[in-house]
């Protein structure tokens, strides 16, 4: 089985200049718990990511105001990736590998096309 086969298809984004209410706000309406960050000039090839877990005790825990901190500013940039041709078993490896639980997937371009689950 494929990565293709299991993955979500569009992507979930924010720009690494979003505040974390607007980060925190989309994964409300999107139902996710995590966001593939980009920046604004390469639009759509990943450069982190941001997860609830990282709201709550980067943003929360510390008390921090929602609208003080960009997504870059606690995004992960240590980004493991996956492309949709992948055995899902060597994707669940490297996820296992480097304890993440989101592998966003790129395409052949490095762009985003959706993140595994």
């Amino acid at each position: 089985m494929k990565v293709a086969d299991m993955m979500r298809r569009s992507p979930v984004i924010a720009d690494r200049e979003f505040s974390i209410q607007q980060a925190a706000e989309i994964m409300r309406v999107q139902q996710v718990d995590h966001l593939i960050v980009v920046d604004s000039e390469t639009s759509e090839i990943p450069v982190g990511i941001v997860t609830g877990r990282d709201l709550v005790i980067e943003i929360m825990a510390e008390k921090v105001g929602t609208e003080e901190v960009t997504v870059g500013d606690i995004m992960a940039t240590d980004l493991y990736t996956a492309s949709e041709d992948q055995e899902i078993g060597a994707a669940l490896l490297l996820m296992r590998e480097h304890e993440v639980h989101h592998l966003p997937v790129i395409d052949a371009d490095g762009r985003s096309y959706g993140p595994a689950y």
